[in-house]
């Protein structure tokens, strides 16, 4: 997979997931674009929580980079 954005991923998860609820016919396709959309729901919370860390992280670093003698 090449370099993407998330929100362009965002986007066409999003887009695959109305296009699929808008064509199922059956209750169990339906089912199936719902719990894709709630896959696709919990990975995107899960990229934040690990930006949200890596960002303290180099937060943190910065801090100890100061304190350190060059």
């Amino acid at each position: 997979m090449s370099s993407i954005d998330i929100r362009q991923l965002e986007e066409i998860v999003a887009r695959a997931v109305k296009r699929a609820l808008a064509e199922a016919r059956s209750e169990e396709m339906k089912a199936v674009a719902e719990a894709l959309k709630a896959l696709a729901e919990y990975v995107k919370t899960g990229f934040q929580v690990v930006n949200k860390g890596s960002t303290l992280m180099k937060r943190r670093w910065r801090v100890l980079q100061k304190r350190s003698p060059s």
